[in-house]
């Protein structure tokens, strides 16, 4: 199994109080430790929680990377805790301020946590939202009812069919008819035929029971089966292998073929494409037909050595122009499946793999949105620590001016009007320095207001482009296509074509006016 940074499954428990405790090793206390030590290498991640903090054993959670802590009174408790935090920031190297830690704690307020994450610089300080669920706790009977009062139970849905899919899509197994049709000439012994063809007689696997259920099933009424039989009938055998080799895609599949077919027509084509798919092994062929059968007719296109070996030719052709290994593949992740692995195997595995694209295209982008806005925020800083400035020197400039201001008046009123000429003069000046610090202030607060108007715009940026690429990814999940391996010329390997005696039940069935008829039900 790969190592992964992207989360593929969450490890939970809701309570770890007596799991994992400082003293003693209970069942539950190694697995947890192993977990804690390597499941992130393989994407699974822990997520413990405790209302009992003292009852932990906080060397083990040294690999826990983020902790969420409520409100603490307790100071055993908080001590714990604490201990533990300090343990976790010296393994990672990372700095910890105990006293910072100590005052915060048991000032948090409800639904207020403290993050500490062993990436970030500082502890955060967060909020929880409303729970959008009906936190009543347990409910008795009679509440039960009140809350689904008419409401209908919806019906329930049938089970999903967890079969699961054919390795190969494309090469799907031909059924067998369930009735066929012969001529009624037959033998009670089996035609001679040269010695140098080769024939072969094919075990019945299918029997008389099945092939009739299948035909009432088709039928939809029940038979009266008054006789049957085995019936052989002619048929042409085709045995071969083929080969698929695909190095850039993984694939090294050798598929055994066996096909059955009806003997050529007047043209003197075999429909290989109409075959029916066995799944047999060569070595359970019989050489000796099933007792008390009888025989159908063998067609002169198949009854010499020499046509077998012109069709020799004709199914190794087959095989190689028709003849495909499919894969699922899915363009957008560049993937393939694997062999033996179906499509929703394969679906499972796009996901894991579109999770990881997506997790590393968002932070990627993450850290790029963060440059800018750290920037702007700098900015911002400084601007901020400029209004505090202006407005420091805005105040004092005002009260510069009031104190001229009442000057100049007592001047005028002292009768000391040279004097206060030049006073009022001073103040006009005055006034104009408080106008243009005024001006200071109003044009920061305006700066200020347009950085934190970047700063939300960047940031609905982040959130509309995080947005769009966790769609695209879920979208490629679905974008699954059938790539089909084609074999060469030489991997092709055909093993015997012969004539084969394939099994068939001739029932006879009885008609409810007293007649009779007969069914050809195939035997494989």
């Amino acid at each position: 199994q790969p190592g992964t940074t992207s989360l593929r499954a969450l490890v939970y428990m809701d309570e770890v109080f007596g799991f994992f405790p400082p003293i003693g090793e209970p069942p539950s206390k190694r697995p947890l430790l192993t977990l804690m030590k390597q499941a992130r290498a393989f994407g699974v991640g822990m997520m413990l929680t405790t209302q009992n903090p003292v009852d932990l054993d906080y060397k083990g959670l040294t690999n826990a990377g983020t902790w969420f802590i409520g409100k603490l009174q307790a100071e055993r408790d908080k001590a714990r805790v604490l201990e533990g935090l300090e343990t976790v920031s010296s393994t990672a190297g990372t700095g910890f301020n105990r006293s910072q830690l100590d005052k915060i704690i048991p000032s948090l307020g409800s639904r207020v946590f403290l993050m500490h994450n062993i990436n970030e610089d500082g502890p955060v300080i967060f909020q929880t939202r409303w729970a959008m669920s009906y936190l009543r706790g347990p409910l008795t009977r009679s509440q039960v009812k009140t809350l689904v009062a008419g409401q209908s139970s919806p019906a329930t849905a049938p089970a999903a069919d967890l079969a699961t899919d054919a390795a190969d899509p494309a090469a799907e197994k031909a059924a067998a008819p369930a009735v066929a049709s012969y001529a009624t000439t037959t033998s009670s012994v089996a035609p001679i035929l040269p010695p140098d063809l080769p024939q072969v007689y094919l075990p019945a696997t299918r029997s008389m029971y099945d092939a009739v259920g299948a035909l009432e099933k088709e039928l939809g009424q029940r038979l009266d089966v008054t006789d049957k039989k085995i019936r052989y009938e002619a048929q042409v055998l085709g045995i071969g292998a083929v080969n698929f080799v695909d190095a850039k895609r993984n694939v090294d599949e050798r598929q055994e073929v066996a096909l059955a077919v009806e003997p050529p027509s007047g043209s003197g084509l075999v429909r290989w494409d109409q075959a029916i798919q066995l799944e047999l092994d060569p070595h359970a062929l019989n050489s000796q037909p099933e007792p008390d059968a009888i025989f159908g007719d063998v067609p002169d296109s198949i009854n010499s050595a020499r046509e077998l070996t012109r069709l020799t030719k004709d199914f190794n052709d087959y095989l190689y122009r028709n003849w495909r290994y499919s894969l699922f593949y899915n363009p957008t992740l560049k993937a393939y499946s694997q062999q033996g692995e179906n499509e929703r195997a394969f679906k499972i595995r796009c996901q894991q793999l579109a999770r990881e694209q997506r997790d590393a295209e968002v932070d990627k982008l993450g850290d790029t949105y963060a440059r800018k806005i750290d920037s702007i925020e700098t900015k911002l800083r400084r601007e901020e620590q400029e209004l505090a400035d202006d407005e420091a020197a805005y105040d004092a400039r005002k009260q510069q001016e009031m104190l001229s201001a009442g000057d100049s008046i007592l001047s005028l009123f002292g009768g000391r009007r040279r004097r206060a000429s030049t006073m009022l003069s001073s103040a006009s000046k005055k006034r104009e320095m408080t106008a243009r610090a005024k001006r200071d202030v109003e044009e920061s607060q305006e700066q200020i207001a347009r950085y934190q108007a970047d700063i939300e715009e960047l940031e609905k940026e982040l959130e509309e482009a995080t947005a769009d690429i966790t769609e695209r990814w879920e979208t490629a999940v679905d974008d699954v296509q059938v790539y089909e391996v084609k074999p060469r010329r030489t991997d092709v390997d055909v093993d015997q074509v012969a004539l084969a005696w394939t099994p068939f039940w001739q029932v006879t069935v009885a008609e409810p006016d007293g007649s009779s008829r007969t069914e050809f039900l195939s035997g494989v």
